[in-house]
């Protein structure tokens, strides 16, 4: 602009007979880049979230993604929050914590997905760990899971109440390691087993292992109990991570949850997913 004031300064005195300089124009104003996909993302758990804390349940299911409304009804769905919500209370606050993209999820269609982590405090449920995972749909990034989960405890420290369930996780991922999928499969819950079918589920894994390798190491880093996973059934749940690596994926982050069957606990659901940074 400085630029353009001297040169038209100069045009108005003369130069002598000169023809007159025409006035500079303003260079165009810079495209913005298109946002990241984990921002639009983002945006869309905020405006999700934002309808649960309001307490418009129906609604949150309505927008949700086709992976959620395959698994619950709306009244189920409704229900859940209904009876969970008061054991929250008002929440307090809510803080960015991790966004964590992913392409597979044993038990979900291969597609484009992101875990958000969020440092939550609730009314009756101080210094929670808030997870949403997103699923991009017909261009549309859509929630298709949500938890409130206690803390999870120091890392490399297992939770006191939750050894049997590690246990559990340690002989099944063995199973994995070793390639026996189908066993894996009989040893898993019901609730795995309700979404996919054996043959599925060993098609699934030996896709996955061409792609991971073997796994080099895989080191405990978290036991975090849960009581409600909307989605499923309410229960007693423990989510077990570790920081794995593999062949041909290394730091990553592996989730293993299990649920308490009859006393038993039995794998529903696992992920090898890329490390929060």
């Amino acid at each position: 602009m400085l630029t353009a004031i001297a040169v038209i300064g100069l045009a108005a005195c003369g130069d002598g007979g000169g023809a007159p300089v025409a006035p500079a124009t303003d260079p165009a104003p810079p495209i913005a880049p298109p946002p990241a996909p984990t921002e639009v993302a983002r945006q869309a758990v905020d405006d999700w979230l934002s309808l649960i804390d309001a307490g418009s349940y129906a609604a949150a299911y309505d927008a949700a993604s086709a992976i959620l409304r395959e698994n619950v009804t709306r009244d189920e769905f409704v229900s859940t929050y209904e009876e969970a919500r008061p054991l929250l209370g008002a929440l307090r606050s809510r803080v960015f914590r991790s966004a964590t993209p992913a392409t597979t999820l044993p038990g979900a269609p291969d597609g484009d997905y992101v875990v958000f982590g969020f440092d939550a405090d609730y009314e009756q449920k101080e210094n929670a760990v808030e997870r949403v995972t997103t699923a991009l749909e017909a261009g549309t990034w859509r929630v298709a899971g949500h938890w409130v989960l206690d803390p999870p405890e120091p890392e490399g420290d297992p939770h006191p109440g939750t050894a049997g369930a590690q246990v559990t996780v340690d002989e099944w991922l063995s199973l994995i390691d070793a390639g026996s999928y189908g066993e894996a499969y009989d040893m898993a819950s019901s609730l795995l087993r309700e979404k996919v079918t054996r043959d599925e589920f060993v098609t699934v894994y030996q896709e996955a292992h061409s792609l991971l390798g073997i796994v080099r190491s895989r080191v405990f880093r978290s036991a975090t109990p849960a009581i409600t996973l909307p989605g499923a059934p309410p229960g007693v749940y423990v989510v077990v991570e570790f920081d794995a690596d593999y062949e041909r994926k290394e730091n990553a982050l592996e989730r293993v949850t299990v649920v308490d069957e009859a006393k038993v606990w039995r794998v529903a659901g696992h992920w090898v997913l890329d490390r929060p940074e």
